[in-house]
């Protein structure tokens, strides 16, 4: 009997752990400014949106709740990761707004975000 209680009790803490380390969830924050390539002046209402890239390489393309850039064109992004396991997941941030290029990042660490004019 103290056999199978060890045994048992051993069982529950390794899938305690395992489910500990798989269901670990994170976030990655971007920040900045979104400009106009030429002009260098703040872009307002930049729809910025968040995708976890390894799901959309499975076929799903949901983002989360987009963000827009306010008058200033700053704009601030957080992209939900999940399964901190072996290494956190990268994050792609996609910038769009009509009449301009939509650009889009992997892990970016930059402040100061540029859009070129789409040709017409």
């Amino acid at each position: 009997m103290l056999y199978f209680l060890k045994h048992r009790t051993l069982f529950f803490l390794t899938c305690c752990a395992t489910l500990c380390l798989v269901g670990c969830e994170g976030y990655r924050h971007v920040r900045g400014v979104v400009l106009d390539q030429q002009t260098k002046v703040p872009l307002d209402s930049v729809r910025c949106e968040t995708f976890n890239p390894h799901i959309m390489a499975l076929g799903s393309f949901d983002s989360n709740d987009p963000q827009y850039s306010d008058p200033h064109g700053a704009f601030d992004v957080t992209g939900e990761f999940g399964g901190c396991v072996p290494e956190c997941p990268d994050i792609l941030v996609r910038f769009s707004k009509k009449g301009y290029k939509t650009l889009q990042l992997v892990n970016p660490t930059d402040t100061i975000f540029y859009l070129t004019r789409a040709d017409k």
